[in-house]
């Protein structure tokens, strides 16, 4: 099998037309993919709180605020940024990086529960099958407002939210 065969070269597909009247959205990952280089200085929640209140005076429609999973600096991070959206009343539409594990998925759920805020996650399939599964667990039934969350899909086969109702 050749390079060719196996890589995808975007350069050489043009430019798809967009149709005039068109709303193009905006979902920057800087606070997650921006900063996942380990060579790279990871900024102090307080930086990361002043980005994201320039991304909301851009008006960019979405922001990854992280991988809580990843460890307590990262689940610190994405509360306190959760925190800061719903305290100032931010258009922005949050969302999270998850595998479809429950390490991953719990603490989203547990965010959007303490922060009232919907948080949306990526990869549809996975992710909602694991939130079926961990909606239906005795774990999910033993606490009230883990048993509360509402998985409501955003748009079909691409986004689901996990909603603090």
């Amino acid at each position: 099998m050749s390079e060719n065969e196996l890589i995808y070269d975007w350069n050489l597909a043009g430019a798809v037309p967009i149709p005039p009247g068109t709303q193009i959205l905006v979902n920057d990952e800087t606070l997650r993919d921006g900063l996942q280089n380990p060579s790279i200085h990871d900024p102090s929640i307080e930086d990361k709180i002043e980005i994201l209140h320039f991304m909301e005076a851009l008006g960019i429609d979405a922001v990854n605020i992280g991988l809580p999973g990843a460890g307590p600096r990262a689940l610190q991070h994405v509360e306190a940024l959760a925190r800061e959206i719903v305290a100032c009343h931010m258009r922005i539409r949050p969302n999270c990086a998850a595998r479809t594990m429950m390490i991953d998925i719990q603490p989203i759920a547990e965010i959007a529960q303490e922060t009232s805020l919907g948080i949306a996650l990526g990869d549809p399939a996975g992710v909602r099958r694991e939130l079926d599964a961990w909606r239906e667990s005795a774990v999910a039934l033993s606490d009230p407002r883990r048993r509360a969350a509402l998985i409501t899909p955003l748009e079909p086969d691409e986004l689901v939210e996990i909603t603090p109702e």
